[in-house]
């Protein structure tokens, strides 16, 4: 869990989380869906670039190995919640 200061509730936040550290969902448990707008399959790791968040802005997933995706394919993807990075209003991490 997140310690936050009582004067902050209520208060506009937003969460990152690195592209290593989502995978893709296995059900209904899920932090985000998306489409697939670009694949690129490296060798090691496959870049996923996926829309459906913010517009304009891809959220890049790094899976390992090669994964067969397809442009315009539908995902769902989650992350440990120790991987979830919780920002204020202007960019400061909250601690842990």
């Amino acid at each position: 869990d997140v310690a936050t200061d009582a004067s902050e509730t209520g208060k506009p936040a937003s969460f990152g989380v690195r592209p290593e550290d989502l995978r893709v969902a296995d059900g209904a448990d899920y932090l985000f869906e998306g489409e697939v707008s670009i694949v690129e399959a490296l060798g090691e790791v496959t870049l996923l670039y996926i829309e459906g968040l913010v517009p304009g802005e891809p959220i890049v997933v790094k899976l390992p190995g090669i994964y067969d995706v397809k442009k315009g394919q539908r995902m769902r993807f989650a992350a440990d919640r120790q991987k979830l990075h919780l920002f204020d209003a202007t960019g400061h991490t909250y601690r842990k």
